[in-house]
């Protein structure tokens, strides 16, 4: 289903566009994965191969709706809009 046809079924009008940031480890021979760099590892302190996923949600005051994601690189940021 599109998001906009969730969004006319429930009745939706409103709501807050939230980013959802998180950081997902990946095995060491990670040449042919996508945007992977070495990120600091909280548990042992040490540093492991891994993706940054962004998911980008539509919060309203009855449903939470994934509307998209991207992945992000080490270089990047997400910066504020407005």
């Amino acid at each position: 289903m599109s998001v906009v046809l969730i969004l006319k079924r429930y009745g939706i009008t409103e709501g807050v566009l939230a980013f959802d940031e998180s950081d997902r480890a990946r095995s060491k021979s990670t040449k042919r994965i996508y945007k992977v760099y070495k990120q600091k590892h909280k548990g042992s302190g040490g540093y492991v191969n891994g993706q940054t996923i962004v998911l980008l949600l539509l919060v309203t005051s009855s449903i939470t709706v994934p509307v998209g994601f991207f992945l992000l690189y080490a270089g990047s940021s997400l910066k504020a809009v407005g």
